[in-house]
C-alpha cells in the first residue's frame, strides 16, 4: 500500500543530513521530503565513501539503495580508543557497498582489520561520522576512530506481544521462537512510518 521507490536519488545537501543525522543515534532520517530508513542510510554512506575511495571526491548525485536488514545479531569486537588507518576503513567501506548491491541486505558484520569487527550500527556510527565531517570540512582524517551506534528500531517490536502471540492456540504447547524474534528487530532497520512522504530527496 505504501511502496516506496528505490532507488532513489540524493544530492549533496540531502546526503550530509543523512550522514549527520546517523552518527550516534540511528533512526529513520527525513530530508527533501523523503523518510528514508536506516537500511537506506546505511547504503547511501558506504556508497559515497567508496565513491571518495575510488575518485577522491563525493559524487554530486547518489542513488540510494534499499536493502533488507542484516541475516543475524552480532556484537562489535573492537577496543573503546581503536583507531584505523583511514585507506583500511574505507576499503571496507567499498567492500560493504559492494556486499550491498551484489546480496541485497546488510553483512551482520564488517571486518575492518585485526582486532576490528563492527556491527552494522557501529559501522554506520562510524562511517557517518567520517562522512559528515568530510562533507563539512572538506578534510578527511588520517586514522579514523571508531565509534558506538545506538540503533533505535528495535524500540518498534514488542518482546512481551511476541511472547502473547507464541501462547496462540493452534501452536504446540510451550512454542518458543527467539531466532524469529531476532529476525523481526534485524528487520526493523527497514521501517519507516507508514504514508511517509516519497517525494524524491534532491533539491529543486
Amino acid at each position: 500500500m505504501y511502496r516506496r521507490p528505490s532507488p532513489v536519488e540524493v544530492d549533496l545537501e540531502a546526503l550530509k543530513v543523512l550522514a549527520k543525522g546517523s552518527r550516534r543515534r540511528i533512526d529513520v532520517v527525513q530530508v527533501g521530503g523523503y523518510t528514508f530508513s536506516p537500511a537506506q542510510v546505511f547504503s547511501a554512506v558506504a556508497v559515497a565513501l567508496r565513491e571518495y575511495k575510488e575518485t577522491g571526491r563525493v559524487p554530486s548525485k547518489l542513488m540510494v539503495r534499499e536493502p533488507l536488514g542484516p541475516l543475524e545479531p552480532w556484537t562489535s569486537e573492537f577496543r573503546a580508543d581503536k583507531r584505523i588507518p583511514r585507506q583500511l576503513f574505507l576499503e571496507a567501506c567499498a567492500w560493504v557497498a559492494d556486499s550491498v548491491e551484489a546480496e541485497g541486505y546488510m553483512p551482520s558484520h564488517v571486518d575492518i582489520a585485526r582486532g576490528a569487527r563492527l556491527a552494522p550500527a557501529d559501522f554506520l556510527s562510524t562511517a557517518s561520522s567520517v562522512l559528515a565531517n568530510f562533507l563539512l570540512t572538506g578534510l578527511m582524517p588520517d586514522d579514523v576512530r571508531l565509534a558506538k551506534g545506538t540503533f533505535l528500531g528495535t524500540r518498534y517490536v514488542s518482546e512481551e506481544g511476541f511472547r502473547f502471540a507464541c501462547k496462540w492456540s493452534v501452536l504446540p504447547p510451550r512454542f518458543r521462537a527467539p531466532l524469529v524474534l531476532d529476525q523481526i528487530k534485524l528487520q526493523t532497520w527497514t521501517l519507516v512510518p507508514a504514508g511517509a512522504p516519497e517525494t524524491r530527496a534532491t533539491k529543486s
